[in-house]
């Protein structure tokens, strides 16, 4: 079970990286078809190559800004289904008999088992067997804060297993 989840992860950031792929690829094509639509469009009103009316004149130049705005600024977030947090301390808090990861509250006697994983661009928290809404506790930071949030997981919560 727990091979299965370390390889799912894996198997979700290769995804995460063609999805990425991908995306970059469509952002740029759509960038450069806006763009085009653009340089046409204001092209044929100084020109008058064409004769368009001006409420379609309008609605097309306003659709290919709008489109090239939208995908200018447009951003996959990171690892589609967990959050993603830069400092984990942020995300990840622990009192005397809880463990919170962001809105999700799990008791510390319920604990058994941590997910610590580096993952080729961020690192990976997740609780496998303490789940939430059905969906095991899980997010993401960067590689920076690994070993001083393992550390800090293994001070208060000697008894778990980590899972790397």
């Amino acid at each position: 079970m727990l091979r299965t989840i370390i390889e799912k992860t894996k198997e979700m950031d290769e995804r995460y990286r063609r999805a990425l792929d991908n995306n970059k690829r469509l952002k740029y094509s759509l960038i450069t078809i806006s763009l085009a639509l653009l340089l046409a469009l204001t092209a044929n009103k100084l020109l008058g190559i064409v004769s368009i009316p001006d409420p379609i004149y309008a609605a097309l130049h306003t659709a290919a800004l709008f489109m090239f705005i939208f995908v200018t600024f447009y951003r996959v977030s990171p690892y589609f289904d967990h959050p993603y947090s830069p400092d984990p301390y942020d995300y990840l808090k622990l009192d005397e008999e809880t463990l919170y990861i962001g809105k999700d509250a799990i008791p510390l006697q319920k604990i058994n088992k941590v997910v610590i994983t580096k993952l080729p661009k961020v690192t990976i928290f997740s609780l496998p067997y303490n789940h939430v809404g059905g969906k095991p506790p899980t997010f993401y930071f960067d590689h920076g804060f690994y070993l001083s949030l393992h550390n800090y997981v293994k001070k208060h919560l000697p008894n778990v297993e980590f899972i790397d």
